[in-house]
């Protein structure tokens, strides 16, 4: 059986390839090829991740205008060694009591 490519993965060659000038036989640029100039940090190199940290606050702030136990519970088994994480757990138990009664 042939083997596919994936879309995904055909589109993400086409994309790393859209930005190299057209190469003569001699290796120098073909004549008349311009580089395309790409926006600054789109230089075919990844940007620098994000602070974890305001991430999984950022989601817990969010966790806490959703309110709910299974909410809270997701979230601490998402962050297992947070400090958050307790706090959640906490919270989602006191949730659950809360309904029992």
């Amino acid at each position: 059986m042939p083997h596919r490519k994936s879309p995904v993965v055909l589109g993400l060659l086409a994309a790393a390839c859209a930005n190299e000038a057209p190469v003569a036989a001699s290796g120098q640029p073909a004549r008349g090829a311009a580089k395309k100039e790409m926006p600054a940090g789109f230089a075919g190199v990844m940007a620098p991740p994000g602070d974890a940290e305001e991430a999984i606050r950022s989601e817990f702030a969010h966790i806490e205008a959703q309110g709910t136990a299974a909410a809270y519970t997701l979230f601490a088994e998402r962050h297992p060694g947070h400090s958050l994480a307790q706090e959640a757990a906490r919270r989602a138990a006191a949730l659950k009591a809360q309904k029992k009664d």
